[in-house]
């Protein structure tokens, strides 16, 4: 069996994901590269975000994730993406699996287009500080 992503609900820290991979292999589960168990990790955290711009923007997470391409959706998507790619470090493949399997390059678009809006929305760089504020503990 091969398992590709594994999101949890709440963060979880590494003696929590170094268990999930001795049960997993206990199971037959083959873990095919190291960087799964980082993904989880990120993967977890960018839910967290992703929850975390829902609140904010007054949107539901299945706006976020879903196909919608309305501008305010999409703004708050870039938003999801910036945060994730600074305050988690993840990967712009995570960030598309967690924003409703996007392909890396789309998040590669939102990252570009997350940081012009930075510089010239002062909503959206408010916003972006705050969440970066929160899940960091700074402002980078």
């Amino acid at each position: 069996m091969r398992i590709g992503l594994i999101v949890f609900d709440s963060p979880v820290n590494s003696a929590e994901v170094a268990s999930l991979a001795v049960l997993l292999r206990e199971a037959g589960v083959s873990i095919e590269q190291i960087d799964t168990i980082a993904r989880v990790r990120s993967a977890a955290k960018v839910t967290d975000i992703l929850a975390a711009v829902a609140a904010e923007t007054g949107f539901l997470i299945g706006e976020l994730v879903g196909e919608r391409r309305h501008n305010a959706v999409s703004v708050a998507r870039f938003a999801v993406s910036w945060v994730a790619a600074r305050a988690a470090g993840a990967s712009t493949t995570t960030i598309g699996q967690v924003l409703g399997n996007r392909d890396h390059t789309t998040i590669i678009h939102q990252l570009r287009r997350a940081t012009d809006l930075r510089q010239t929305d002062a909503d959206f760089r408010a916003l972006t500080d705050r969440l970066l504020q929160r899940f960091t503990g700074s402002i980078q």
